[in-house]
């Protein structure tokens, strides 16, 4: 479980890097999107899964799923 979860957090981030990236080439709107919302987003997980237990991971494993979500459509959409 941990080391799913592990998996998941490093992914997250990843995903996070690759976004950046191409952000970095994107209009405004998009930088507005991600720096307002996801990227806030993002860094509250973090901090959540940093002073996490075991068993509050589980929970935030949820949060991770749609966060991921939500910044893969971007870079999906990035990439169109």
């Amino acid at each position: 479980m941990a080391d799913r979860l592990d998996e998941q957090k490093n992914n997250l981030e990843k995903l996070a890097g690759e976004l950046r990236l191409k952000l970095h080439l994107a209009g405004m709107e998009a930088r507005q999107l991600w720096e307002e919302k996801l990227e806030p987003e993002l860094r509250d997980l973090d901090r959540k899964f940093d002073a996490s237990t075991r068993e509050m991971r589980e929970d935030l494993s949820e949060e991770m799923t749609k966060l991921e979500k939500k910044i893969r459509d971007i870079v999906d959409d990035l990439t169109d």
